[in-house]
């Protein structure tokens, strides 16, 4: 089961994440199957559609802004 969770969670290194930004996701079988804006979504569409899964579930942070000033 531990395997399963890490397995998940080196997916995430693969995929495209920035359009998940401020989003909760859940990702099954190494891979992104849903995402939406409340945990209570995510876990109520996991729990549905995976009944028997482990799923990894968090949530993204925004992106951030980086501003650069050129100061003399």
């Amino acid at each position: 089961m531990i395997n399963n969770i890490i397995s998940n969670f080196e997916a995430l290194d693969k995929e495209d994440l920035t359009k998940f930004a401020g989003k909760w996701i859940a990702v099954v079988d190494n891979k992104v199957v849903v995402s939406g804006e409340s945990f209570k979504e995510i876990y109520t569409y996991v729990k549905t559609n995976y009944p028997r899964q482990r799923p990894l579930i968090g949530k993204l942070p925004e992106p951030t802004p980086i501003v650069l000033n050129s100061i003399r």
